[in-house]
C-alpha cells in the first residue's frame, strides 16, 4: 500500500518499545491484515503524540459487538480541546475507521452539527466517499478532520445561565444599600407601661397602645379535694352452725371495717356412688352394673370400628403404596442389570475387534518394514494412503479439522474452570474457534453432496 508519509517512517522510534510490543500482539488475532493495521497505528502513534491506542468492544449501528482497535486523544485546536474517538474495523484498510466525538468528555461542551457532523458525534468526512485502500489510510483521515476543523469548529461551549443569572451574578460585588434612618421627630419621645403591662408609644402627641388580649379564665383548685365515697360491698358472714346469711348493716359496716372478712364456704359436692361399696346382692345394684357394662361394650365397639376404619383408610393405603414401589424398583434393578450385562458384552466385543485390528496393525507395519527393505529408502505413508479422488481427500482434511476444532474448544473450557485463562481470551478464542468450524462444516456438507450426485 502507498503512503504518501514514507518520509515519516523513521519517527516511529519515538514510540516505546512496550507499546510497540502490546499493539503487535492486540492486532493479529483481530484484523486480516494486521501488518497494515499495526504499521499506521505506529505513524499515527508517532506523528500525534496526544492519540493513546486501547481496545475496546465496539456496537455497530445493527447491534453487532466487536472488539476493535481505538485510537483515541484530544486535539487542540483555537484553544478547543476536541476527544475523538478512532474505530478501525476488522477488514481495514479495506473499509474506511468509524471517526467520533468522544461525548463522554464533552462536560463543558456540546456537539455542533455541521456538514460533517451530526448530533450523535459521529464524523462523516467526504475521503470515507472516495475511500480507497491503496492511496487512504487513518493519516489522512485524521489529516482532512485537522482540516475540517480548523474551518467549522465542531463543538461550543454550553449557554448553562440565563441573561438574568448573569445580570444577577454582576451585581454580586456592589454594595448592600440600607434603607433610609427615621426623623427625628417621628422618634418616639415619651415611653410608658399601663397597668396591662404593655408600652405606649406618643408620636407627635398621639399616644398608640398595643392591643390586648383578652383575660384568661381563673381556674380555683381547692386545697385538700376529698375524692367521692367507693360503693360499699355487701360482704357475707357464715356461720360454722347455721347457713342463713343476713346483710349486715351500714352501720356494721362502718365498725367491721378493720376485721378480715371470713373466707366462704365450699360448694357442697355432689353425692357419687362408690361401684365398690354397693352391694351386688341388691336389685338397683345389678340393674346399674348391667347398664354400666352395656355402656362399656358399646365404647369399646366404637373404638374398635374407629381402628378398622383407621386401618383400611391409612394403613392398608400406605401398604398398597410400598408394595408398588418395591415393584418399581424391582424393575428398575432389572433394567439396569441388562443394561450393564449389554455394556459388558459391548466391551468384550470391542476388545476383540481391538485386538484384531492391532494384530493387522502389526502385520501391514511388517509388510511395510519388508518393502523398505527391498526397495529402500523412507517412503511417506500418506502418500501411499489416497483416495480416488482429490474431493475424498479435501474431505478427509476437512473432517479432522473439525475434530480438532472441538478437541481444542474442549480444552478452552478446561484452560477456564481451571483459571489458566480469562474469560475475554476464552469468549474471544471460541468466537475465532466456532466461526472456523462453522465454515469447516459447511464445506463438508457441500463436498459431500458434491460426492452423493
Amino acid at each position: 500500500m502507498s503512503i504518501d508519509i514514507s518520509d515519516q517512517i523513521a519517527a516511529t522510534k519515538d514510540v516505546p518499545a512496550p507499546v510497540m510490543k502490546w499493539l503487535f500482539d492486540v492486532v493479529q488475532p483481530i484484523y486480516n491484515d494486521p501488518r497494515t493495521v499495526f504499521h499506521d497505528s505506529l505513524v499515527i502513534l508517532s506523528q500525534f503524540k496526544e492519540i493513546r491506542p486501547r481496545t475496546r468492544v465496539y456496537t455497530s449501528s445493527k447491534g453487532i459487538p466487536q472488539l476493535l482497535l481505538c485510537l483515541y486523544g484530544k486535539f487542540d485546536i483555537y484553544n478547543n480541546k476536541i476527544p475523538i474517538l478512532l474505530w478501525i474495523p476488522k477488514n481495514y484498510p479495506y473499509e474506511h475507521p468509524l471517526l467520533y466525538i468522544d461525548l463522554e468528555l464533552l462536560s463543558e461542551y456540546k456537539v455542533s452539527m455541521g456538514r460533517y457532523v451530526d448530533s450523535n458525534g459521529a464524523v462523516h468526512l467526504p475521503i470515507f466517499d472516495r475511500w480507497d485502500s491503496q492511496q487512504c489510510n487513518i493519516f489522512r483521515v485524521i489529516k482532512e478532520f485537522l482540516s475540517e476543523s480548523s474551518e467549522h469548529i465542531p463543538i461550543e461551549p454550553l449557554k448553562v445561565e440565563s441573561q438574568v443569572n448573569f445580570d444577577a451574578k454582576s451585581n454580586m460585588g456592589a454594595p448592600i444599600r440600607l434603607p433610609p434612618k427615621l426623623p427625628r421627630e417621628l422618634i418616639a419621645k415619651d415611653v410608658s407601661v399601663d397597668s396591662s403591662g404593655f408600652s405606649q408609644l406618643s408620636l407627635n402627641g398621639k399616644v398608640s397602645t398595643a392591643p390586648t388580649l383578652p383575660p384568661k379564665q381563673a381556674v380555683i383548685i381547692p386545697k385538700n379535694p376529698q375524692l367521692p365515697p367507693k360503693p360499699v360491698q355487701p360482704i357475707i358472714q357464715h356461720s360454722a352452725i347455721s347457713t342463713n346469711v343476713k346483710p349486715k348493716s351500714s352501720k356494721d359496716l362502718s365498725t367491721s371495717s378493720n376485721e378480715v372478712p371470713a373466707l366462704p364456704e365450699k360448694p357442697p359436692v355432689p353425692s357419687t356412688i362408690d361401684l365398690l361399696d354397693v352391694e351386688i346382692n341388691s336389685k338397683a345394684s345389678t340393674e346399674l352394673h348391667t347398664n354400666l357394662l352395656e355402656e362399656l361394650q358399646t365404647l369399646i365397639n366404637n373404638l374398635q370400628g374407629d381402628d378398622l376404619r383407621f386401618i383400611k383408610e391409612n394403613i392398608l393405603v400406605r401398604k398398597r403404596g410400598i408394595e408398588n414401589a418395591i415393584v418399581q424398583f424391582r424393575n428398575m434393578y432389572e433394567q439396569e442389570e441388562l443394561k450393564l450385562s449389554e455394556t459388558k458384552n459391548a466391551i468384550e466385543n470391542n476388545m476383540n475387534k481391538l485386538s484384531t485390528e492391532l494384530k493387522y496393525v502389526e502385520e501391514q507395519n511388517k509388510n511395510l518394514k519388508d518393502f523398505e527393505m527391498k526397495n529402500g529408502g523412507n517412503i511417506d505413508t500418506s502418500s501411499i494412503l489416497t483416495t480416488n479422488s482429490i474431493a475424498l481427500d479435501q474431505l478427509y482434511n476437512l473432517v479432522a479439522k473439525d475434530h480438532a476444532i472441538s478437541d481444542t474448544m474442549h480444552s478452552l473450557s478446561q484452560l477456564l474452570n481451571n483459571g489458566t485463562i480469562t474469560l475475554n481470551i476464552f469468549v474471544k478464542k471460541t468466537r475465532e474457534l466456532a466461526r472456523t468450524q462453522f465454515l469447516t462444516r459447511a464445506l463438508i456438507q457441500k463436498i459431500a453432496s458434491h460426492l452423493n450426485n
